[in-house]
């Protein structure tokens, strides 16, 4: 009974440093503050410490006020082994985009199961931001633009048509 014990629990300890390898991610958003029409600055980091290729999932989404959520948006990439993948680059505040906490949330699942998820917080203050007769802008459109910022490609969902109806679908030809 002793032995099944060991080898049980020397199993578990060589599953669990199996699957604490693969995808990992971080993000940031510099400064703290903004205003409306300010630039802010969002940095990106996807990176497989793994030595084979994964496919990523990495689910984008904003929160305002811890209360209403945006997202997630689905974005999808593939990582060869130990690569990285960084991004950086400025954005815009929208003018009339409601003042308060927001914090950008991403979680990376990989094909070994491995998740990892980052959080980066950021306040944006009321200015004095001139946008003409515009109504205030929607978070969303914030949330677009740091979508775009990581370079990942959109996930397309997938269809569950059989051949012959995508082929009518796509082909011209056919009725």
């Amino acid at each position: 009974m002793f032995r099944l014990g060991l080898l049980a629990s020397i199993l578990t300890a060589l599953a669990s440093t199996y699957a604490s390898a693969g995808v990992q991610l971080r993000v940031g958003v510099r400064p703290d503050s903004l205003k409306n029409c300010e630039q802010g600055h969002i940095g990106f980091a996807l990176w497989n410490d793994d030595a084979t290729q994964l496919r990523v999932r990495v689910f984008v989404s904003l929160t305002r006020d811890d209360s209403s959520r945006i997202g997630p948006i689905p974005l999808r990439t593939r990582l060869g082994p130990n690569e990285l993948r960084k991004r950086a680059l400025d954005f815009t505040v929208p003018a009339r985009l409601a003042a308060g906490r927001y914090a950008l949330e991403m979680v990376a699942v990989a094909s070994v199961s491995s998740k990892s998820a980052a959080i980066a917080s950021f306040v944006v203050l009321e200015s004095a931001c001139s946008a003409g007769d515009s109504p205030p802008a929607p978070a969303s459109v914030l949330l677009d633009e740091m979508v775009a910022a990581t370079g990942l490609d959109l996930a397309t969902p997938t269809v569950r048509d059989t051949w012959g109806a995508l082929r009518r679908r796509y082909d011209s030809r056919l009725p």
